[in-house]
């Protein structure tokens, strides 16, 4: 049996089944239709109770807004499995979908009041009522860090954690979404200008300087045949081999 999904064609099929032959068992009810009372509906059409129970359902799903009595569900549930066992499962998705929809419109409204910085204040209290208890050796809490431990415990095939990786993907595409004229990232070019404000003495950039004293000060070895020197050295020394330039590890 093919199951209506559309609320107007539920009404319609009703009527037509009232006119040949009326159900018993259960009242009638007015029913919102074809917009529900909390979206400023007048309009009603009569129900048979288990109609009624299917016609909000659909209602709900196709306008995806709540249009269902929380309070019945154990009552309606009963019924449908009775009368419209068919219907059981698309009724669990609309009471689904309305239970979602609350916790969201609560979520908004616990969250509406922010601080100076943004955050919500409601948040910021909860995480520090949390973080209220026993405290380890270094001063932070046993249960931030046990938090800490549950989101990360997921490695990579490299031991990094995969959840801090994906934050850090998504920061990082969303810090580079705007291009320039070039096709480079803004937030690239501006940091990098930034970086390399401070000249030394020479007119060089005394980032690039220090960062050419670290590289410069390292030694690298080839874990293919030990061959040692700067990393740079070492990636040429194996792609020139034919090995993979990265098959290197620092040892100073």
């Amino acid at each position: 049996m093919k199951l209506i999904t559309c609320q107007h064609e539920w009404v319609e099929q009703c009527q037509l089944r009232y006119k040949v032959e009326p159900p018993v068992g259960y009242h009638f009810e007015d029913a919102h239709y074809p917009e529900p009372e909390c979206r400023e509906g007048v309009e009603t059409v009569r129900l048979w109770y288990p109609d009624h129970i299917v016609q909000g359902a659909l209602q709900t799903l196709n306008l995806q807004h709540p249009c269902m009595h929380g309070c019945r569900v154990h009552v309606e549930r009963e019924i449908l499995l009775r009368v419209y066992p068919e219907y059981a499962e698309l009724y669990e998705e609309a009471y689904s979908f309305c239970q979602s929809f609350a916790a969201k419109r609560l979520n908004k409204v616990l969250h509406a009041e922010r601080d100076e910085f943004g955050r919500s204040i409601f948040a910021m209290s909860s995480l520090a009522n949390t973080y209220q208890g026993e405290k380890d050796e270094r001063g932070i809490p046993v249960q931030r860090v046990k938090n800490g431990k549950r989101l990360h415990q997921e490695k990579d095939e490299c031991g990094r954690s995969v959840r801090a990786m994906r934050n850090l993907r998504k920061a990082t595409e969303k810090s580079h979404a705007e291009k320039d004229e070039s096709g480079r990232s803004k937030n690239a070019v501006r940091n990098g200008k930034k970086a390399h404000e401070e000249k030394d003495e020479c007119g060089r950039s005394v980032h690039a300087v220090n960062l050419s004293k670290g590289t410069n000060s390292q030694v690298w070895e080839s874990t293919v045949d030990g061959f040692q020197g700067k990393p740079n050295s070492v990636a040429f020394h194996n792609r020139r081999n034919g090995w993979d330039p990265k098959a290197r590890i620092r040892i100073s």
